[in-house]
């Protein structure tokens, strides 16, 4: 059972919010039930709080035996617990509906999109950013950098732990990448979501055999207010991402897995597997994902031999958003 911690005294010792089934049995062949329920601290202390639990689930109608509760973790916001697929979430390019994607994006925060991007033109987009690629990384090692185990963050380019990193492509250097973010199709979600006036940059984000799963984490903070213990009511989003695979997702090249809703609140990614929220976003060859920046997230682990796994992403923002956290100031190119 996931509860969640709420300061407020007027409460009664443990209240029910939110309520999904598990898929994942256990060794004894049993199915959970996650449960989201909130309580006062002032009320329970916290070796009181499991008893309290399984003494309310005894007296919900849940229509099932329950052989046994147990505490997950306990955290000072409402956790979203979804049970949604890819699938659920996917919409053909030819059939695009704007307004259910946007739909999708406020209360899951992400959506995807089939067979939007031509293969040739991805073809063009991964020849241009393995370029620079090599041109970049020719700096890296200039510097006595060991690429692929040290840490480092420039202004072009940034590591995302072993063996991932996060370079930004120019116009000059990628202009086909450059030209499918100012046309892609999804512009006319971003652009209802953002506004006409939105601004983007571009980066290819790779990940080499032996990439490790990444630390949960959102791109953006909350620089509003964020939901609390509603189910809404968080500030609209300020940026969205849109995830363009240059190869095929598989289990073995490795994806992004993400948890739906979770931009919402202030919460703590590690949860979100031990909950079963985690959609992975295995993509095919012309699929983006779309998500808002503030979803948390993570990058999965590359255990293929030799296959490079290479996205572009566009970040999309209001013209009030500076990006700061993401890259370092100075300039790999810089002499000296």
């Amino acid at each position: 059972i996931l509860t969640s911690l709420q300061q407020n005294p007027k409460l009664s010792p443990v209240t029910w919010l939110d309520w999904k089934s598990g898929n994942r049995r256990d060794e004894n062949g049993r199915l959970p039930i996650f449960g989201t329920c909130s309580f006062c601290q002032d009320v329970l202390s916290t070796g009181e709080l499991e008893l309290a639990i399984e003494m309310s689930v005894t007296h919900l109608d849940l229509g099932l035996r329950v052989d046994e509760v147990e505490l997950i973790v306990t955290l000072p916001t409402r956790l979203p617990i979804y049970s949604i697929k890819l699938v659920d979430i996917t919409q053909k390019a030819g059939i695009l509906d704007v307004a259910l994607a946007i739909d999708n994006i406020k209360e899951f925060g992400l959506m995807a999109i089939q067979n939007v991007v031509p293969t040739t033109l991805i073809q063009r987009c991964l020849l241009e950013a393995q370029g620079e690629i090599k041109h970049t990384e020719n700096y890296l090692r200039q510097r006595g950098i060991n690429i692929g185990s040290d840490n480092f963050r420039f202004l072009e380019i940034s590591s995302r732990q072993r063996q991932r990193f996060d370079l930004l492509l120019d116009e000059q250097t990628c202009p086909e990448a450059i030209q499918l973010g100012k046309t892609g199709k999804w512009r006319a979600i971003v652009e209802e979501l953002l506004g006409i006036d939105v601004m983007f940059q571009t980066s290819v984000i790779y990940s080499r055999p032996g990439a490790e799963n990444q630390t949960w984490h959102a791109d953006g903070p909350h620089i509003g207010k964020a939901a609390l213990w509603q189910t809404s009511g968080q500030d609209d989003p300020y940026a969205v991402c849109v995830f363009v695979p240059l190869i095929p997702f598989t289990r073995e090249t490795g994806f992004t897995q993400f948890w739906p809703g979770s931009h919402k609140y202030d919460g703590f990614g590690p949860v979100c597997p031990m909950i079963e929220c985690d959609v992975d976003g295995l993509l095919s060859l012309g699929d983006v994902m779309v998500y808002d920046y503030r979803l948390i997230h993570r990058g999965m682990k590359n255990t293929s031999v030799d296959i490079e796994r290479p996205m572009l992403q566009f970040l999309y923002h209001r013209p009030t958003y500076r990006e700061t956290r993401n890259y370092g100031s100075e300039s790999i190119r810089k002499c000296g």
